[in-house]
């Protein structure tokens, strides 16, 4: 008997190919992946309790951080705080579409996890390179920046490679 895993006719439909990692390999949402979901959710609902509350804060600060006539004023308080308040409106926005592709297995996700880690780091670097470049914000700096850039290499060092290796990730995000 004859199997034919070719459409009959030659339209441009999909062809379907015979992998065998994916009959023989792991799949689904199980694994090290539980870790990804549970990080995913946890950093939405951070940012969305604590980002209203930036919010309120930076419009507090905003006339007395940038205007000319303050003390205390520099003219990288405005970008910085610009810089931070879009960033995370944007990752809320990315980490929502995640999730969705990530519940939905769209092949997307290993490039949106890696899109994900990879900004997160680049963001905490420049915040960090922004805050030391004003030197009254420079001051006020507990040592907590760098720990946030630690903290974004280190899921970034964990999760962009096994997002590129990972038999499960190549066998579950498929749709």
């Amino acid at each position: 008997m004859k199997i034919n895993l070719l459409p009959t006719n030659h339209s441009k439909k999909r062809q379907h190919t015979f992998n065998p990692d994916r009959l023989l390999g792991v799949s689904g949402l199980g694994g090290w992946l539980i870790l990804v979901q549970f990080g995913l959710i946890m950093s939405l609902i951070a940012l969305l309790v604590q980002t209203p509350r930036y919010y309120f804060d930076v419009i507090d600060d905003w006339i007395v951080l940038t205007s000319k006539a303050s003390e205390l004023y520099h003219p990288l308080w405005g970008i910085t705080f610009v810089f931070e308040l879009l960033y995370n409106t944007l990752l809320i926005g990315l980490l929502i579409y995640t999730l969705v592709m990530f519940y939905r297995k769209k092949s997307i996700v290993p490039r949106l996890m890696i899109i994900l880690y990879s900004t997160h780091l680049i963001f905490n670097i420049i915040d960090f390179v922004l805050i030391h470049l004003n030197p009254i914000a420079s001051q006020m700096d507990d040592g907590l920046l760098i720990m946030d850039v630690f903290r974004a290499a280190i899921p970034f060092a964990i999760w962009v490679p096994y997002f590129l290796k990972s038999k499960r990730v190549k066998n579950t995000f498929v749709r």
